[in-house]
């Protein structure tokens, strides 16, 4: 299931911003933060997918 869909630049600002399930802008806010610290922790040779469970908790 697709949770979100957030596409940002390599310093971490997001260009576009798509969550599927409510979530509060403090919470959003956070989520990207989350993804852009898992992304850049990555090698550049790996996906840039992020499973849900690594940010979103487990469904």
């Amino acid at each position: 299931m697709i949770l979100s869909v957030i596409v940002m630049n390599s310093e971490g600002k997001p260009r576009f911003a798509k969550f599927y399930d409510f979530q509060p802008i403090e919470k959003q806010q956070e989520l990207i933060r989350s993804v852009y610290g898992v992304l850049c922790s990555q090698a550049e040779n790996i996906s840039n997918f992020v499973e849900a469970e690594s940010i979103f908790g487990s469904f």
